[in-house]
């Protein structure tokens, strides 16, 4: 009993010592006044987390997509472009003029001469015509193979064949230097010549796809 007494005294004159029941209220409220900001600050803590969480994701994707873009690109000097441009347009004039000429030789159709001199000499000049032309653009592509991508080089090389087959079967099906059995015989190839000129203005119309999409992809740094 003296115990409990002792107890009660000292708990009284704590009470009583810190401001009396009133204080304890204020101190108990302070109490969950700090529980519940702490509350409070974690939460804005864990949301801001998130957010900032989703801001770096969403930067980060915008970055892929950017350096993405940029992959696409090929940066090269001024003089470097200006050098690729006047590669590529030596070479497409020097292909136009060849596949140009060498569908005059296998025509879809043309005008003949009823004079048989006058229709040699014309066919004569149509084969000289197309043997330059072949020689100025065969020239231009070994000159600047070193300069353009394999691809490019091959798909020049690739027209530049199939104008030297219209060249070289051309004295054969269009001179008369065939005996009437030789061109029965090769009746089939004097056909591929003819569908030929389709094939070479395909092949010439990827070409010239395939070197503006290149160029569109280079980025001059000035």
């Amino acid at each position: 009993m003296a115990n409990l007494t002792t107890i009660a005294q000292i708990t009284i004159a704590f009470i009583m010592s810190i401001g009396g029941v009133g204080a304890i209220i204020v101190l108990l409220g302070r109490w969950l006044a700090n529980l519940t900001s702490e509350a409070i600050i974690k939460k804005t803590e864990f949301e801001f987390s998130k957010k900032l969480a989703d801001f770096k994701s969403e930067l980060e994707k915008k970055h892929v997509r950017y350096t993405s873009q940029l992959d696409n690109k090929s940066y090269i000097s001024r003089t470097r472009f200006d050098m690729e441009i006047a590669i590529y347009k030596q070479l497409s004039g020097a292909i136009v003029a060849m596949a140009r000429d060498a569908s005059f030789l296998f025509p879809g159709f043309e005008r003949v001469s009823l004079d048989a001199v006058a229709n040699k000499e014309r066919l004569n000049d149509l084969y000289i015509k197309a043997c330059e032309s072949y020689n100025l653009a065969a020239s231009a592509i070994a000159e600047n193979a070193p300069f353009i991508p394999q691809n490019f080089f091959d798909m020049f090389d690739e027209i530049r064949r199939e104008c030297f087959l219209q060249i070289q079967w051309f004295p054969d099906f269009r001179m008369g230097q065939l005996s009437t059995e030789q061109a029965r015989e090769l009746a089939d190839e004097k056909r591929e010549c003819y569908m030929r000129n389709k094939a070479i203005g395909e092949k010439q119309d990827l070409l010239v796809l395939s070197i503006r999409k290149y160029l569109e992809q280079l980025d001059v740094l000035e």
